[in-house]
Formats: C-alpha cells, sequence, structure tokens
C-alpha cells in the first residue's frame, strides 16, 4: 500500500484508481450506513472517491500503513459533514418559510386595515356634524361618553343615544 501511495502522489493514475478499488468495499458500507436525503448512491460514492483523492494527496507518505484507517475516518467525517449542512439548511429554511408566512400575514393585516379606513372615511363624510364630533372624540381619540356629553352641554343619555346611533350606522356600513 504504501507503494501505491508514494506512486499515487507523484501523479500516477493507475495508482490512484488501485487505492480506490482496494476501498471499495468501504465506500459501498458508508453509502448504506447513511442516510442522506438529498443524495443517491451515486453522489455518495463520488463524494468517497473525492475524499480518497483528497487524502491522498494530504497524506504523509511515511504513515502509508495507516492509510486505509486515515480514508475510512475521513470518509465518516465528510458524512458528518453533510447531514450536519443538511440540517442547517433545513433549519434555514424553516426559518424563512415562517417569516414568509409572517410578511403575508402582516402584508394582509395591513390591505385589510387600508381598505377598513377607507370604508371608514366615507362612512364619516356622510355623517352629520355632532355624529362625527362624537366619532373623533369618543372612538378616534378615545375619551369617555361623559367627556364628550360635558364638552356638547348634553345630557349623557342623549350622548349615549348618539353613539348609538353612529355604532349602529358603522356596523351597518363596514359590513
Amino acid at each position: 500500500m504504501r507503494d501505491l501511495l508514494k506512486r499515487a502522489k507523484l501523479g500516477d493514475k493507475k495508482a490512484k484508481e488501485l487505492i480506490i478499488m482496494a476501498c471499495k468495499p468501504l465506500i459501498i458500507k458508508t453509502y448504506r450506513s447513511v442516510e442522506l436525503i438529498d443524495y443517491d448512491k451515486e453522489d455518495i460514492e463520488q463524494i468517497c472517491v473525492m475524499v480518497i483523492l483528497n487524502v491522498i494527496e494530504k497524506i504523509d507518505i511515511n504513515r502509508g500503513d495507516k492509510l486505509l484507517g486515515y480514508i475510512k475516518k475521513s470518509i465518516q467525517n465528510q458524512m458528518i459533514d453533510l447531514k450536519r449542512r443538511r440540517n442547517v439548511k433545513e433549519k434555514y429554511e424553516k426559518v424563512v418559510m415562517v417569516e414568509v408566512a409572517e410578511n403575508r400575514a402582516s402584508i394582509e393585516e395591513e390591505i385589510l386595515e387600508k381598505d377598513l379606513i377607507k370604508i371608514l372615511i366615507k362612512i364619516v363624510k356622510n355623517l352629520s356634524y355632532e355624529e362625527k364630533l362624537l366619532f373623533k372624540i369618543v372612538f378616534l381619540n378615545e375619551k369617555p361618553l361623559t367627556r364628550y356629553a360635558d364638552i356638547r352641554k348634553m345630557s349623557y343619555i342623549d350622548a349615549y343615544k348618539l353613539k348609538q346611533r353612529v355604532t349602529r350606522v358603522l356596523r351597518e356600513n363596514i359590513k
């Protein structure tokens, strides 16, 4: 094996092929034991071959007797890295999908709110002066009805009846 490694490091393609063939059982074992959803058998086999070629380039020639163990560990690390990348990608996609859904919901809410505002403007334009004033003080400024009654110097009962009338008009026209 050390002789094959020396020849492969010098660029002998036949030696590289022989090392890959010697590692073929390891490659088969790897793609049988690893479950990667996005990769099929040929993809995993190709990744393993690339790892082997990378190991051939990087390994010290004096460690030739430990070549197979080094290749096995490198392939395992590569498979772990692929799984990790897949998990990160899935998490990112889930976050993006949630953000898109939230943005879509907020856009829909904005559109509905704008439509509601347009409808309210049309309704308020058709109200009398007293009704518009009540709408502004009680509904927009969120002041109590007693405050409106005091400002207009009217009884609370009359203010309440006016508020009921405005509320009824709003309900009828918003539907």
